[in-house]
């Protein structure tokens, strides 16, 4: 007799998962089907957590961001020729990507 494993997803396995897809294939490759294969699951069962791929982007979009350096303002203090710098990195690092030496 075969048994079958189900593994019960949710929001933030989900949006593990298209991180991973994203610093493999790209933003191009990372589609609902892809997502849906990796997590071995019906991509319509994605739909129970995400209204569309939209919100699954926005919700990636903010992962990055909460793990993400804070960006100083350019009026906050410190100098000024330091702000760009400091942002370029912040908008680079991702939890799986290893930040650059000078961030």
């Amino acid at each position: 007799m075969r048994t079958e494993r189900h593994v019960r997803h949710d929001r933030e396995s989900v949006v593990d998962a298209a991180l991973r897809i994203l610093d493999e294939w790209g933003l191009s490759e990372l589609t609902m089907r892809r997502l849906g294969a990796a997590l071995e699951v019906q991509p319509s069962a994605l739909y129970h957590h995400f209204e569309n791929k939209q919100t699954l982007l926005a919700a990636v979009a903010d992962r990055i961001q909460e793990t993400a350096r804070p960006v100083p303002s350019p009026n906050s203090a410190g100098t000024r020729r330091h702000w760009p710098r400091r942002s370029t990195c912040a908008t680079r690092c991702s939890p799986t990507v290893t930040a650059p030496r000078s961030c």
